[in-house]
Formats: structure tokens, sequence, C-alpha cells
């Protein structure tokens, strides 16, 4: 792999799409004592290719945004949009859906029925819930938000979700 011959930023002048194709052009610091670009050809012929990779510089947050945290709004163009969804918000969408619902009660039938044959009235929801809360462990669904110092109950949700999105072949497994 050769060596970057100009590593840093640059401020973008100007951009045009022309029947010759996409132009940029970058103005550099005059930093150093010859220009980065003086050895290679130009041109549209007989040009040197370069691997470019570019990403506009914030000067007001130089560490950069950061990934949004569960429930906390992100800023968007348009303003602020919601904030994602937390893993007990993710929780009660996923015990509301009928494919989760199946899933549970296939994958966890002795659980399931118990908890069928306890509430006769109870909609299928409500006993998706209760049986999820069971098999993590937590007492409320909210409990999933609250870190503990083991975190067990988060783990055990996790991979209950990740189980079934492998089953349901809504992701691919993971290779070792």
């Amino acid at each position: 792999m050769t060596k970057p011959n100009y590593r840093g930023e640059a401020q973008l002048l100007s951009w045009s799409d022309t029947p010759a194709g996409r132009k940029i052009t970058f103005l550099l610091p005059d930093e150093g004592e010859e220009h980065p670009f003086k050895p290679f050809k130009t041109g549209p012929k007989y040009g040197q290719a370069f691997a470019v990779i570019t990403q506009p510089v914030d000067y007001d947050n130089p560490e950069g945004e950061g990934e949004p945290k569960a429930g906390e709004p992100v800023k968007s163009v348009a303003g602020y949009a919601k904030a994602p969804p937390t893993e007990s918000q993710i929780c009660g969408m996923l015990c509301n859906d009928p494919g989760f619902q199946e899933w549970v009660a296939e994958s966890y039938a002795g659980i399931w029925d118990g908890w069928r044959r306890d509430r006769p009235g109870a909609c299928l929801t409500e006993i998706c819930t209760i049986v999820t809360r069971e098999i993590v462990g937590v007492q409320s669904r909210s409990e999933l938000d609250r870190p503990t110092p083991t975190n067990t109950h988060i783990e055990s949700w996790q991979a209950l979700r990740a189980q079934y999105e492998i089953d349901t072949g809504k992701i691919a497994e993971k290779r070792r």
C-alpha cells in the first residue's frame, strides 16, 4: 500500500456536475515546503487516480455527535426526531407482534401453556409479556432499561431477542 501524500483539512471551494463528470475544488492550507500534489500528473486522460475519503469538520463538536442513547432525542436536519426506542419499548413492541407471540409460544411451550391455564381470559400480548418477563428474569419490562452490576437480565433479553431474530431469519446467525 502506498503512503498517503496528503492528510489534513481542506476547504471545499466548488463542486459541479458537467458532461465531463463531477468535479470538486478544494483549497489546501499553505503548509509544507512543496504542494502535496505537485509530483502527480493531472488532466482527464492521464491524471493520477487517488483514493479519497472526506468527512465534514464540525469545529463546534470535534469529537462528533456519537451514538444517540436510547430514550434521548436526536437532532436531525428537520429538528428533533424521535428518540431511538429503549429496550423496554422494543420488548413491548415485540410482545405485541403476532410473530413473536407465536415464536415464544412454540419455543417456551411449557411456560406459555402454564400461563394460558392460569389466565384463561388473557390476550396473547399479555401472556407473551408475562412469559417474556419470566424468561428474562424481570418483574417489569422497565428493568431492561436499568443497568445493574451484573446486567444478567439485559443480557438474557438481548439473547432472547437475538435468538428470535435468528430463528425467524430477521438476522443471519453469527459464525465463529
